[in-house]
């Protein structure tokens, strides 16, 4: 998959599919499969528009953390058989841009020849575009626009990424289900996807290895503590334990970190720099910070034992 801002224009047409898709949960992998199949069906590129940064971040006061960096989404739609990412830069002249004017974009700039959207979107200036302009707009043009319906292509009620993002963000606890629903409902499981770098190596000195993630300040994180995962390197996927917080027993840093031991601890060579996927599986239990690194190893040994059983 390419980005779009290494092309001018898709001169022969495309078939395209819209949205803010911040979390890409199932209804959202509904319209981009629609999209690619059409695109094949037409011999045209499958091209995923969307807005960076996210229109929240530039519209509200309020704080935002994006629940994928520009870079994991990538990565979600190259799996799901997108040619084109379309990165659209949202600022707030973008904003003030009215609904005809968006229309002029997406069927004269960017060539769409078919888009597909869900029921519901609404888009320009004062969300003054609606489903049957742009089905109108499109008819214009000798286009065609794919309007989807929510619960057809969810497949399942009241599914959103404020749901989704409701639920990652609960408090857990042992007995919480929350990342796993939340899981179902993105379609697989909340991931992190980062380089590799150089911790404090303490982890070898006590039998326990970790690989360790830096996120981007703004990345969006549950709560701190241990987790049942998954760790990707290179396309392999090893069962592992990662504890997401701020290792408050040896360094208690302000900067959040992602550490994973990998199970039967695998020599992988140097990995410093190479690109690693955390997925997170379930919640085992909070951080805490323990009196000693005796009782913090006694309690790792636990996890894992747990970890076995979830």
């Amino acid at each position: 998959m390419e980005d779009f801002s290494t092309h001018s224009t898709f001169s022969n047409g495309c078939v395209l599919t819209l949205g803010k898709f911040e979390s890409l949960h199932l209804g959202h992998r509904v319209l981009i499969k629609k999209t690619v199949e059409r695109a094949k069906e037409l011999g045209l590129p499958a091209v995923v528009l969307t807005f960076n940064p996210h229109p929240f971040a530039v519209l509200s006061d309020k704080p935002y953390s994006p629940l994928y960096t520009q870079e994991e989404v990538a990565l979600i739609l190259s799996g799901l058989g997108v040619d084109y990412l379309l990165l659209k830069k949202f600022d707030c002249q973008f904003a003030q841009t009215s609904a005809a004017e968006f229309e002029k974009f997406l069927f004269d700039e960017i060539k769409a020849r078919e888009i597909f959207v869900g029921a519901g979107y609404l888009y320009g200036h004062g969300r003054a575009g609606t489903t049957t302009a742009l089905t109108k707009a499109a008819v214009e043009r000798d286009c065609f626009t794919h309007v989807i319906p929510h619960e057809a292509a969810a497949g399942e009620e009241n599914i959103s990424t404020s749901r989704i993002r409701a639920l990652l963000c609960e408090s857990f606890s042992e007995n919480s289900d929350n990342l796993e629903k939340a899981n179902k409902l993105l379609g697989q499981p909340f991931f992190i996807a980062g380089k590799c770098e150089s911790g404090k190596k303490l982890g070898r000195t006590i039998g326990f290895p970790t690989i360790n993630l830096y996120p981007q300040a703004d990345k969006f994180l549950p709560e701190n503590g241990v987790y049942k995962t998954n760790c990707i390197i290179e396309g392999i996927s090893y069962p592992a334990i990662t504890n997401i917080g701020t290792n408050p027993t040896v360094e208690s840093s302000p900067k959040r970190k992602v550490e994973t031991h990998v199970l039967n601890n695998p020599n992988f060579g140097e990995l410093y720099g190479s690109e690693i996927i955390i997925e997170l599986l379930s919640f085992i239990r909070s951080e805490k910070k323990f009196t000693n690194v005796t009782e913090m190893v006694q309690q790792i040994k636990k996890d894992i034992a747990k970890r076995s059983c979830l």
